[in-house]
């Protein structure tokens, strides 16, 4: 361990004793004022009806301008404690909001459904909840509504087009490895994940695919800097506040929610007879000079279906059948099961909520490992001692099984491009011995017997927070702590599998090949811990028609990362999946090896919300973050924000105007910082210099030596992240129509980049402080709710876009081919290729034209490319910003114009609801080695190859001619860089609720049955149809999504 490591640790260790003696004494200084203080507020007590005077369950009743509130229970009834004079406020989705004083010691309060009006809703923000009309800053809510019921795996599937600003992606469709990634408002940095930081039930999360998304009570975006501003610096890429139920005082209520679904691969690619492939190769081989493949009789044996095997094939080929590996492998149709059961009850006192779930999601592989599975339970239980304290506790528990193959699925040279690409004629057994597998596509035998890569992962969260309400008027203190404890062990077993050739010369077949020659087992044992420590005070106070709210708080975060992994080769036992047994008379140095990573963050922030006569809103937030990420000297600095709205809609002279029901203008300004230079467990010890050990032959060994892999960045500090929002929200003609459009900059003035220093250097440079980003962007969300007769029905809409451009970089430029990460004037990830004039129609043509790329082999019916600086010659040039030759700018791979339709109805128990979701623009480069066969010889084409191909009488064909090798037409270029738009059909849900009175006499308060569609159908741009609209740029054979089908019940007791 390097010298300035240990001393680091030694130093971490006496401040982290320092802080637990801190907040020892904070500890006991909060419960002694809890002790001294007392409340003088009285007991208020009442009931909310509806406008039939039927009781309202789940009503919030807050006393305003402080942190306290109830709910009612089953029978509408309510109590708390509260001053006479107070005013109290009834909140419930869907209804009015409404306001009373406490003017005794009971009170009946009716709330109207009759105006819809969204702009009322309770908004859960950062450390609080306030009511969306008092909003100055930029949030979005998520309603459980928009995701129950629907066939997804996860909760992050579930938000996809839901909100403006929120683009959630994935890059694969296999289970247990989709890759989902969230982003808001686009990047932020060019480090780290540009993720939001997500916290479940205020306290911070890692990995939102765990969560349940049954547990699901709301799910609040907040967007622009000044909402985002009091979590500090984690949330320069916005904050996901997940809120999960709560008990509900009543009898016990018992509700299970169970799907059966049937999935579909999309896109799955189709291969072509051997007959036209060979034909095709022979076509191919011409073009480049060279000689036929094939003979004209053998592509007369691949059409015969009576020719299989001929062990005396003059040409050793020996095998004429037809294989189709993707139908022997692949289920056109996949079962998937998710059940979830929860229950809810208490009293006035205690309330809980139990939720029990599990998701069974099987891929689409025949053979071998292919699955997902997770288990999860949840309890959250909320105790009032008195009228004073009261401790919520949250406790979940996950574990998420993952059962895959040994090896890569997807990619170039990965499991599925053995069965799309490779020759189809070599039979998968011994013919007329299924217990061999013959020597070839090795695809099926891998997958069966070849091993496997299997990941449990087991993850416990707790969150307990205690509170003390009232301790003097308007007074809340609390504290938070939440521990996290995360274990994953992940087993990857490579098996041996013998494999046969034929030997002509005996006629026999003889094992003489291996899958995995050597087998070999690789253990990852990963344990992960945190822990977060909140302490609040919250007070809230009014004189006359000013109201004032103060928040301020202390915050100290710490994580730990301990990766072992141990891995062994030659195995005696090739069933056994144990490291005991090994033929090796020694250990590789690498056999053995650990990762050690540890951050600690310690914040103090503070929040002031000001209103007056509920129509004039200011908030100001301050921050102090510190975080051991960065250098000594660098780790603390203050961060400030500030918003300001204006209910137009409460002034006297909008009152003629009797279409507008509420209008609001707001603007915020904020800064935040950023350390976030990836993972948790990656670059936490980027300021010191530390070492890594290697291994190099040496006198016919392996000889290890330790070495300084980096420069430190000794003066490695925060990225600061500026944004300016700008506002409206606004609810017309009687609240039927509601929405809010918002226009921002975010500004990184100060990201993080390598140093640009000469090569000869040895070692890589250190990170410095010498880039910047702008972003600009804008949001729309719009809402319709009506009634036409007894049909109810709702159509919202949301649109937005941004554009990022690097506006300073001073480490090294270079202009390539494909994408580029940072150019100076430039989005981030812009693609670069050459501009494509269509085909060569002539030999003429070929040789009056530009020389591309030095070739000798092109011919008519291979890409023409533009002479961009007109020199004669066609090549990158130098790479430089002054010279990169003809390479011109096709777009960048940033999804624009991301959008979400959502259609619903209401009608005599029916429900229906369809949601629509898309990009409006997204370039996406194709991987030219799946698009174009012959690129090597053994890429064989797909079906949408055949006669679309170049040839004199097909001149403007989809692709260019056949050419062994590819020739230059394998460069990127404009023709394959394809436009992603896409519009498809996310979920449709069909559901009937039997009518109540059929259900009394069985104890059933709530019975429905439901369809529900997942990701239907997809209208796109791409003409390449075996690439999703949704994959990853220069994606290659990869796992498809599926559509889904499932019919589902909801059973209420």
């Amino acid at each position: 361990m390097p010298q300035a490591f240990s001393l680091t640790l030694k130093n971490d260790k006496n401040k982290a004793m320092t802080q637990n003696q801190f907040l020892k004494r904070l500890l006991l200084l909060f419960c002694g004022c809890c002790l001294y203080l007392i409340s003088f507020a009285q007991t208020v007590g009442g009931k909310v009806t509806d406008e039939n005077d039927a009781p309202l369950a789940g009503v919030s009743v807050q006393v305003m301008n402080t942190a306290k509130g109830t709910t009612t229970n089953e029978k509408g009834e309510f109590t708390l404690q509260a001053q006479q004079g107070a005013t109290l406020e009834f909140t419930f989705i869907g209804y009015v909001t409404v306001t009373q004083k406490v003017t005794g010691s009971y009170l009946t309060v009716k709330m109207s459904k009759s105006a819809d009006n969204v702009l009322s809703d309770v908004v859960v923000v950062g450390y609080a909840t306030q009511k969306k009309v008092s909003l100055s800053g930029s949030v979005s809510v998520i309603g459980r509504k928009s995701l129950e019921n629907r066939p997804v795996t996860n909760a992050i599937q579930a938000l996809q087009g839901l909100s403006p600003g929120l683009v959630v992606t994935r890059s694969s469709g296999q289970p247990g490895y989709e890759g989902w990634n969230i982003n808001i408002r686009g990047v932020s940095s060019l480090n780290g994940t540009n993720n939001p930081l997500l916290m479940v039930d205020g306290v911070e999360y890692a990995n939102l695919t765990l969560i349940n998304p049954d547990d699901i009570e709301s799910v609040s975006v907040l967007k622009d800097a000044s909402a985002a501003a009091i979590y500090g610096a984690k949330a320069s890429n916005g904050v996901m506040l997940i809120t999960t139920k709560n008990g509900k005082a009543g009898k016990v209520t018992v509700n299970y929610t169970g799907m059966f679904q049937n999935k579909s691969p999309l896109s799955l690619p189709k291969t072509v007879p051997f007959n036209i492939s060979a034909t095709l190769q022979n076509l191919a081989n011409k073009n480049n000079g060279g000689a036929p493949s094939w003979s004209d009789a053998q592509i007369a044996m691949f059409k015969d279906p009576n020719t299989t095997f001929l062990p005396t094939d003059p040409a050793n080929t020996f095998y004429y059948s037809e294989m189709d590996y993707v139908s022997m492998t692949v289920k056109k149709n996949i079962g998937a099961v998710s059940h979830n059961i929860n229950l809810t009850g208490g009293n006035e006192n205690t309330r809980y909520f139990i939720g029990l779930g599990y998701n069974d999601n099987s891929g689409m592989l025949k053979v071998g490992p292919d699955r997902n599975k997770r288990y999860n339970a949840r309890i959250n239980l909320t105790t009032k001692f008195n009228n004073i304290f009261s401790l919520d506790s949250r406790l979940s528990f996950t574990q998420n099984k993952v059962e895959a193959a040994a090896g890569s699925l997807d990619g170039d040279y990965g499991l599925l491009y053995n069965i799309y690409n490779l020759r189809p004629i070599t039979p998968v057994f011994v013919p007329g011995d299924e217990s061999k597998y013959l020597s070839g596509v090795n695809t099926y035998a891998t997958l069966k017997d070849g091993g496997f890569n299997n990941t449990t992962q087991n993850v416990l969260d707790a969150v307990f927070t205690f509170k003390a309400d009232n301790l003097v008027k308007g007074l809340q203190l609390s504290a938070n702590y939440s521990p996290h404890l995360e274990q994953s062990v992940q087993d990857m077993f490579f098996k041996t599998v013998p494999m046969y050739s034929f030997v002509k010369a005996s006629g026999t077949f003889v094992q003489n090949a291996w899958v995995n020659r050597s087998n070999s087992l690789n253990k990852y044992r990963i344990s992960q811990s945190s822990y977060t420590s909140n302490f609040l005070a919250d007070y809230g106070t009014s004189f006359g028609e000013h109201h004032l709210r103060l928040l301020g708080g202390v915050q100290y975060q710490g994580y730990n990362f301990n990766r072992m992994n141990a891995s062994l080769t030659n195995l005696i036992n090739n069933n056994l999946a144990t490291l005991n047994y090994t033929t090796n008379a020694t250990l590789p140095v690498t056999s053995i090896s650990d990762d050690l990573q540890a951050n600690a963050w310690q914040s103090f922030f503070g929040r002031i919300n000001y209103d007056y006569k509920n129509k004039y809103y200011v908030e100001a937030t301050l921050r102090n973050d510190a975080s051991s990420r960065l250098a000594p000297g660098n780790r603390a600095q203050t961060f400030p924000a500030f918003s300001v709205a204006w209910r137009m809609s409460q002034e006297k002279w909008m009152e003629k105007i009797k279409f507008i029901n509420e209008l609001k203008v707001r603007a915020s300004w904020g800064k935040l910082g950023n350390a976030q230079l990836g993972q948790l467990y990656q670059n936490n010890y980027p300021s010191i210099a530390t070492l890594v050990n290697g291994v190099y032959p040496f006198n016919n060994a392996a000889s290890t030596f330790i070495y300084q892999r980096a420069l430190p960045s000794e003066a490695l500090g925060w990225e600061t992240v500026t944004t300016t929002n700008i506002g409206i929200d606004f609810s017309l003609f009687q609240s039927r129509l509601s929405g809010s459009f918002d226009v921002y900059e975010r500004v990184n003035d100060n990201m993080l980049i390598p140093v640009n220093l000469p090569a000869v250097l040895g070692v890589i440079p250190s990170t410095s402080n010498a880039a910047a980003m702008k972003t600009k962007g804008w949001d729309l969300d719009l809402n319709w709710r009506d009634k036409i007769g007894k049909v109810s029905y709702s159509v919202g809409f949301n649109l937005s876009d941004n554009k990022n451009e690097i506006t300073k970089y001073l480490g090294n430029v270079v202009y390539s081919e494909g994408v580029n990460q940072a150019l100076p004037g430039m989005p981030i990830n812009s693609i670069f290729g050459y501009r494509s004039t269509g085909y060569f129609q002539s030999a003429d043509e070929v040789t009056q034209s530009a020389k591309q790329f030095g070739a000798t082999n092109q011919g008519p019916g291979d890409i023409k490319y533009q002479d961009v600086n007109g020199d004669g010659v066609i090549n990158g040039g130098t790479g430089t910003p002054a010279n990169h030759g003809d390479l011109v700018y096709l777009g960048n791979t940033a999804p624009r114009y991301n959008f979400g339709i959502n259609l619903g109805a209401q009608w005599n128990g029916f429900d229906l609801s369809v949601f629509f979701q898309g990009t409006g623009k997204r370039n996406i480069i194709l991987y030219p080695y799946q698009v174009i066969p012959f690129g090597q010889s053994w890429r064989y084409p797909l079906d949408n190859y055949i006669d679309n191909y170049w040839t004199e009488g097909n001149r403007n064909a989809r692709f260019p001619r056949p050419i062994a090798g590819g020739g230059t037409n394998m460069r990127i270029n404009s023709a394959f860089v394809q436009d992603g738009a896409y519009l498809r059909l996310k979920n449709v849900q069909l559901g009937y609720s039997i009518p109540a009175e059929l259900l009394s006499k069985y104890k059933i308060q709530k019975l429905r049955v439901f369809f529900s569609g997942q990701d239907l159908f997809t209208i796109t741009k791409m003409w390449y149809k075996y690439f999703d609209p949704e994959s990853p740029n220069n994606v290659s054979y990869a796992y498809p999504y599926f559509s889904t089908y499932a019919f589902g019940v909801n059973v209420t007791f």
